[in-house]
């Protein structure tokens, strides 16, 4: 495949394809059915990108499961799929698919001041330009919560997809939290039965058409 004549910058709905739920230029699927995005993300014609990231959540992301080995092992370019670069692509795919405005207006007035971060995680990534993919992406939460103003809509891109990648997967990892605690009530019981429905969508074997918009 011959490089582009300059970096590559989709938009959101390049991303996510046209509906046809099976696969397009930038996600395929996995021999297990979930969605990962593809080898163009890994390209050494995209350009590099520092993301600070909460480091409870690169750990989070560095545990789940990884991949095959690559040709590569430049920064970002390969060493293993399941490396850091490859889960901070792996989950900037799965936000830019996840389209629940009710879900994204709970989650956003959760964190309406965004918790103080005591460590971050400075990661260099190589992958496309989202500008514009993330700036669509703010435009339809905005219209889809009602919520216009708010702290993971504030800098540029970078940071704008750096906070909401944590505020998705610290609200993961708190229903893991909640799931593992066995002490639950009968009334507790309830809010097991649905963090299990949550997880089962929010997980590794992640359901991408729950989430087509």
């Amino acid at each position: 495949m011959d490089p582009p004549a300059e970096y590559p910058r989709p938009s959101l709905v390049e991303i996510r394809g046209n509906g046809g739920k099976d696969r397009n230029l930038w996600w395929t699927r996995t021999d297990s059915g979930s969605i990962t995005h593809t080898k163009r993300w890994e390209k050494v014609w995209n350009p590099e990108f520092k993301l600070r990231i909460e480091k409870e959540v690169i750990d989070y992301l560095f545990k789940r499961k990884t991949g095959p080995k690559t040709r590569y092992a430049n920064k970002g370019v390969g060493r293993k799929p399941g490396g850091r670069a490859h889960q901070i692509r792996r989950a900037s795919l799965f936000l830019l698919m996840h389209q629940d405005g009710g879900w994204w207006k709970d989650r956003l007035t959760e964190n309406d001041t965004l918790r103080y971060r005591k460590s971050q995680y400075v990661a260099t990534v190589r992958m496309p330009d989202l500008s514009e993919a993330v700036d669509q992406y703010v435009r339809v939460l905005r219209k889809e919560t009602g919520i216009h103003s708010h702290p993971a809509f504030r800098g540029s891109w970078i940071s704008q997809l750096s906070r909401l990648i944590e505020i998705r997967t610290i609200h993961e990892i708190e229903l893991k939290k909640l799931k593992s605690n066995k002490a639950f009530s009968s009334e507790q019981g309830q809010v097991e039965e649905s963090v299990n429905e949550v997880l089962s969508v929010q997980n590794e074997d992640f359901d991408y058409r729950l989430f087509w918009p």
